[in-house]
């Protein structure tokens, strides 16, 4: 599994996979009307269709950005931090199989042979 998930490759199968993403279904309604209206907006100013009445004012964008890239940097931080937690448990609990195994192969398996390998 780790090889799997290790590959040089996990970004080629990821796109591939993409279409029975869970999360793009989730997100695919929103994410088509905010392209549609993307489209309109662009095509609209470009050909100048709208005159005068259609401008955006960068000013609301630029605010808006601002507390965007700190919503995105606060849940990326979350994400770490549980990734780190994670990383800390599985570390631990791999420090505790190994001495639990350096116990019974010093002092059990001596002793007993038959026990020792039925605790493994």
């Amino acid at each position: 599994m780790w090889e799997k998930h290790n590959s040089r490759y996990r970004f080629i199968r990821y796109i591939i996979g993409m279409p029975k993403s869970r999360l793009l279904k989730r997100i695919l309604p929103i994410l088509s009307i905010l392209i549609g209206w993307s489209t309109l907006v662009v095509t609209l100013s470009r050909n100048n269709l709208a005159g005068n009445f259609f401008s955006i004012p960068m000013i609301p964008l630029s605010l808006m950005s601002t507390f965007v890239a700190a919503l995105l940097t606060l849940r990326s931080n979350q994400g770490l931090s549980r990734l780190n937690e994670a990383r800390i448990a599985w570390g631990r609990n791999l420090l505790l199989t190994r001495d639990t195994a350096q116990l019974l192969a010093t002092y059990i398996y001596p002793a007993n042979t038959k026990a020792g390998l039925l605790t493994g």
